[in-house]
């Protein structure tokens, strides 16, 4: 499977993986946008190593952003503060759905 069908795949993923309230995530979005544009461009390619390294939990080289201009450093900081956002969340429901069957144990009337 060639890089760019890999991070066509792995953009999807995250697309339907990262609903927040309904909206995909905007930054994920405008990096596609760029991703698209010209999969060889360096922006684009640190973009790409940037979201499949999230979706993969793997290591990501922090140096690499700031090779970045401005407008694109900051949406890389966006897609890290969206992708962050969810993962607390995502860890909130996880508590929740752990704490809900001692909450029913505890309470036997409801």
């Amino acid at each position: 499977m060639k890089i760019s069908q890999k991070l066509v795949l792995t953009m999807y993923s995250l697309q339907s993986k990262y609903v927040f309230f309904g909206q995909i995530m905007r930054a994920i979005n405008k990096a596609n946008i760029i991703i698209e544009r010209d999969a060889s461009n360096t922006t684009a390619q640190i973009f790409a190593a940037l979201i499949i390294s999230l979706q993969n939990e793997s290591d990501f080289s922090l140096k690499d952003l700031y090779s970045l201009e401005s407008k694109d450093f900051d949406l890389a900081m966006d897609i890290l503060d969206e992708w962050r956002l969810d993962r607390y969340y995502l860890g909130k429901t996880k508590t929740f759905g752990a704490l809900t069957p001692t909450t029913q144990q505890s309470h036997p009337n409801h």
